[in-house]
């Protein structure tokens, strides 16, 4: 730290180099995540992770991999000052501030982790319109038959209730 800028400098004056203003700031530090290098060098190297972008990570390569944009460390950094000290962030701050940044320009698509096929006795078949990003007048047609797939956790805790399926119908 500051010892190592003191040395700089009278190496720099012995040598007749100009001096640069020097900033020093602090680690920004994500709660509960791992994140000096040869801490994940070594879980790399026996093989405890994939590599530098293994997403269980906070590495600047795993955290593009799970999406977060550049600006996001940009946003961080102005909200939470640069200082001598390190930081210490919780995950949840840097998805909310990702998410400000990604949300309106993210399109929306559905997944289905575990599913199980129903059978809309009643439906006669369509194309539904769902919007692509919120808000905007932009859509995407998906055709519907009378078998479709949900989720096996959504199906089993509605089982009986009427629910909604989003963009489309109610169902039972």
């Amino acid at each position: 730290g500051e010892m190592r800028v003191e040395l700089q400098s009278y190496i720099k004056d012995l040598l007749g180099f100009r001096k640069q203003t020097i900033v020093q700031y602090g680690r920004f530090e994500v709660a509960g995540a791992i994140t000096q290098g040869r801490e994940i060098r070594n879980l790399i190297v026996h093989g405890q992770m994939r590599g530098w972008d293994d997403p269980r990570l906070v590495t600047l390569k795993a955290l593009r991999k799970r999406g977060i944009v550049k600006e996001t460390y940009y946003n961080l950094a102005k909200k939470l000052g640069l200082n001598p000290t390190n930081a210490k962030i919780q995950w949840h701050m840097i998805a909310a501030e990702n998410r400000k940044i990604i949300d309106p320009i993210s399109q929306r698509y559905f997944f289905v982790g575990e599913p199980i096929e129903i059978a809309l006795d009643k439906l006669v078949a369509k194309n539904i319109k769902v919007p692509l990003l919120p808000g905007k007048r932009k859509y995407r047609r998906i055709p519907v038959t009378k078998k479709i797939f949900v989720d096996k956790i959504d199906f089993v805790q509605n089982k009986g209730k009427e629910v909604r399926l989003m963009h489309f119908c109610n169902i039972i």
